[in-house]
């Protein structure tokens, strides 16, 4: 079965956010907990999320260029699961009073992922 080309975008579209994001939280995470003014610095921490930022990232690279709907379909699986508790902590962290409000986008960013993810999921299993 052929992946879906909104899957194909998805990809790509979620390869670059984790690479710029990722890599720029991996070098120098004092810098990114700077600008979007979080309260919380650990850069064993940040790293480790940068990390894993960096990971997704090259499995959504390696999906981009896969040929079927079967050799993507576990990853697409995984950022369902990743994206969907990962919204559920962000929004729970929004009750944080400390946590800036650009936490809203970032949680919006994850949620869009998401709704990709899964809407593709669901779009090459109904087909």
């Amino acid at each position: 079965m052929e992946i879906p080309s909104i899957l194909k975008y998805t990809f790509l579209l979620h390869m670059i956010v984790a690479f710029v994001f990722g890599v720029w939280y991996f070098i120098s995470p004092d810098t990114w907990v700077t600008l979007v003014s979080w309260p919380y610095f650990d850069p064993v921490s940040d790293r480790f999320m940068a990390a894993l930022m960096i990971g997704f990232g090259v499995s959504s690279l390696l999906a981009y260029r896969a040929q079927s709907w079967e050799q993507v379909e576990i990853i697409v699986l995984s950022e369902i699961a990743f994206t969907l508790v990962a919204t559920i902590g962000w929004v729970w962290s929004m009750f944080d009073p400390l946590v800036p409000a650009i936490g809203w986008a970032l949680t919006g960013l994850v949620a869009l992922f998401l709704v990709l993810f899964s809407f593709s999921y669901y779009t090459a299993t109904r087909s």
